[in-house]
């Protein structure tokens, strides 16, 4: 272990240095013994690593008054043969106004992640819809929008998301784990192969209802990081 830890007082005695104090807490001698039990510094850091690894609390938060939340998701169905894409249209109360699921042609994950976004787009435009909050826990898919720096394939889905965008009077983008994002998730991966290619909800089912009263209390979900 001496030789794969170069420490300071393996340093000193190979002639790379002529300090073989702990950089850490200063002690005169970094030995190994001193950094695996003895150093106060290096007791610091491991603490700081076992901070950033606990379980952080994640929940989804409603838009502010006037706005409507749209929160869409890919994935493939519970079958694991096709892609389907799902949006859900919420009030700033959390309440659900409509919901919508269809199955996709895309092979590219972030392709149908975009394709939802357009998908939901179009809707919230035929409902006069005026103030957006677009959510999705496809973080590459947000960055794609936000930078509009796609591949070919991408950009025809951010050129037709932009073209519908401007029919809406405000719009955000926001990234949402998918923790905070229980609800779209739950659908995308609760289709079967017997459901329709595009099937409109307008009255979810007694699950989802559950999944919205937790939202609407502020339930949190555990992301262990």
């Amino acid at each position: 272990m001496h030789q794969k830890l170069l420490l300071n007082e393996e340093r000193v005695r190979r002639n790379l240095t002529d300090d073989a104090g702990c950089v850490l807490c200063g002690v005169t001698q970094e030995s190994i013994l001193h950094v695996l039990r003895d150093c106060h510094g290096a007791n610091v850091v491991e603490s700081d690593r076992s901070r950033l690894s606990r379980p952080v609390r994640i929940k989804w938060c409603p838009s502010s008054s006037g706005w409507v939340d749209i929160n869409t998701d890919g994935a493939f169905n519970r079958d694991g043969n096709r892609l389907a894409a799902v949006g859900v249209i919420r009030d700033s109360h959390g309440n659900w106004v409509v919901g919508f699921k269809r199955f996709s042609g895309c092979r590219n994950v972030v392709n149908l992640e975009l394709w939802a976004i357009l998908h939901r787009h179009e809707i919230a435009r035929t409902i006069n819809c005026t103030k957006v909050i677009m959510e999705s826990d496809c973080l590459i898919a947000i960055e794609l929008i936000k930078e509009s720096n796609a591949n070919l394939s991408s950009y025809t889905l951010i050129r037709k998301k932009n073209e519908v965008t401007r029919h809406i009077q405000m719009v955000k983008f926001q990234y949402i784990p998918r923790e905070g994002n229980m609800m779209a998730d739950w659908l995308a991966k609760s289709c079967t192969c017997e459901d329709v290619e595009h099937r409109i909800i307008d009255f979810p089912n007694f699950y989802v209802r559950g999944l919205i009263l937790e939202d609407k209390i502020s339930t949190f979900h555990v992301r262990d990081c």
